[in-house]
C-alpha cells in the first residue's frame, strides 16, 4: 500500500513543476511590475532581458528567494528537454536548492507563509524531475512526499492567493486521470482524497483569469487537458491563441498552437504556424513540426509518400535525440498506420495501429484506435 502511495506521488509531482509564487515583495507596485515583466520575458524566450530583471530584483532583496525562483524558471525553459549532460543542468539544480534554502525560514512567518509554500512546492516538484533524470530513486521519493504535503497546504491558502489554483487544479484533475492512464494503481487510490476533473479544469480557469505568476501555466495546461484527455478541441484553441499572441517566441507554445489548429481541421493555418519552429533549427521542436506536417498530409489526402517521409523523419529525430515522450511516438505510429491503410498495406497498418495503441495516452484517440483494432480483428 505504501509503495503505491509513493508511486502516485512521484508520478503526480512530474506535473507540478514550475508553479510560481505570489511573492511578498509584490506589495510594492514597482517590484510587482518588474516581476511580471521578468516572467513575461522568460515565457517569451527573452532570457537576456529576464536576467537583467531578476538580477535587479536580487540586488534589492539579496536574501529573498524570489529572484532565485525566477532564475530557476528561466533556466528550466532554456534547458528543456532536460538532460543531465546539458552544461547548465548542475547550475539549474543549485538554483532549486537555493530557492528551498531561502524559502524554509519564510514558512514560519504568517506574512510570508503563502509565498514560501509556493516556492517550496515548485522547487521540490522540480527536484523530482531532476532526481529522475539522475536515476536517484530514493531522493525522488523524498521530494515527492514534500511536494504532496505542500499541495495539501495549498488547498487552505488558495482562497486568498489565486495562484494556488494551479496546484489544486493539478491535484483535482490528475488524481482522477492518472489511474485511468495507469489502471493497476486504481484499487489503491482510496489513500488519497477524491478529485474531480471538472473542478480541476475550473481551477485552471480561475488561475488563468486571476492568477499572477501561475497565469501562463494555467493557460498552457487548459488546452493540454482539452486536447489530450477531454477531446474538446474547440475549447482548447482560444487558450493556445492567447499564449501564441502573448509569447510568440515560445516554441513550446507554438507547437501547442499548431497542434490545436490541426485537431480543429485548420490545416493551412497549422502549416503556416510551423515556420518559426523550422527556422529555429532546434530538433526537439522540429520533430513536432515534422510529425504534424505528416499528419496533415494524411488527413488532407495529400502526398502519401511525402507524408511518410515527414513521419519517419520525426521518428528518426525522436530516436537520435532521446525524445521519448510516449504520446509523440504514438502519434507518429498513428500517422503511419493511416498512411499504410491508404496504401492498402494490411501488415504495416496493423503493426502501426498496435504500436500506437500501446504507447498513447490521448484518451479519445486511444478509444478510436481500439475500435479500429476490434473492427479489423487485429491480433
Amino acid at each position: 500500500m505504501k509503495n503505491f502511495r509513493i508511486l502516485f506521488l512521484c508520478i503526480f509531482s512530474f506535473f507540478i513543476q514550475n508553479t510560481n509564487a505570489q511573492y511578498n515583495i509584490t506589495k510594492d507596485a514597482k517590484d510587482k511590475e518588474l516581476i511580471v515583466a521578468c516572467i513575461d520575458s522568460i515565457y517569451d524566450f527573452k532570457f537576456e532581458k529576464a536576467e537583467k530583471l531578476y538580477l535587479e530584483l536580487r540586488k534589492k532583496y539579496p536574501t529573498d528567494p524570489s529572484s532565485f525562483m525566477l532564475e530557476q524558471l528561466s533556466y528550466f525553459w532554456q534547458i528543456i528537454p532536460m538532460n543531465p549532460q546539458h552544461p547548465q543542468f548542475q547550475y539549474y539544480t543549485k538554483l532549486i536548492k537555493k530557492t528551498i534554502e531561502l524559502s524554509e525560514p519564510l514558512l514560519k512567518v504568517k506574512e510570508t507563509e503563502a509565498e514560501a509554500t509556493f516556492y517550496m512546492l515548485s522547487s521540490y516538484a522540480s527536484m523530482v524531475l531532476v532526481y529522475s533524470k539522475l536515476k536517484e530513486n530514493g531522493k525522488i521519493i523524498g521530494a515527492a512526499k514534500q511536494s504532496y504535503q505542500l499541495i495539501k497546504r495549498g488547498f487552505e491558502l488558495k482562497k486568498n492567493v489565486p495562484d494556488f489554483h494551479y496546484s489544486t487544479g493539478m491535484f483535482n484533475f490528475y488524481v482522477e486521470q492518472i489511474p485511468e492512464n495507469i489502471p493497476f494503481i486504481k484499487p489503491f487510490m482510496f489513500v488519497f482524497p477524491s478529485g474531480s476533473k471538472a473542478i480541476g479544469i475550473k481551477e485552471f480557469e480561475l488561475g488563468a483569469e486571476k492568477g499572477l505568476f501561475s497565469k501562463p501555466q494555467c493557460t498552457f495546461l487548459l488546452p493540454h487537458l482539452y486536447t489530450k484527455y477531454e477531446n474538446k478541441h474547440d475549447k482548447a484553441l482560444p487558450w493556445v491563441e492567447i499564449l501564441n499572441k502573448k509569447y510568440p517566441q515560445n516554441l513550446l507554445f507554438r507547437v501547442q498552437y499548431f497542434e490545436s489548429l490541426f485537431y480543429n481541421g485548420l490545416y493551412d493555418r497549422a502549416l503556416a504556424a510551423m515556420k518559426p519552429v523550422y527556422e529555429s533549427k532546434k530538433q526537439n521542436f522540429i520533430f513536432s513540426a515534422e510529425l504534424f506536417t505528416g499528419l496533415i498530409l494524411v488527413k488532407s489526402n495529400g502526398d502519401l509518400k511525402l507524408a511518410k517521409a515527414h513521419l519517419y523523419h520525426a521518428l528518426k529525430i525522436c530516436y537520435e535525440n532521446k525524445l521519448t515522450t510516449s504520446d509523440h511516438y504514438g502519434l507518429i505510429y498513428w500517422g503511419l498506420a493511416m498512411v499504410y491503410e491508404k496504401e492498402k498495406n494490411k501488415l504495416k497498418t496493423e503493426e502501426n495501429y498496435k504500436k500506437a495503441f500501446s504507447v498513447l495516452e490521448y484518451s479519445w484517440l486511444k478509444k478510436e484506435i481500439a475500435a479500429i483494432i476490434k473492427k479489423n480483428k487485429i491480433q
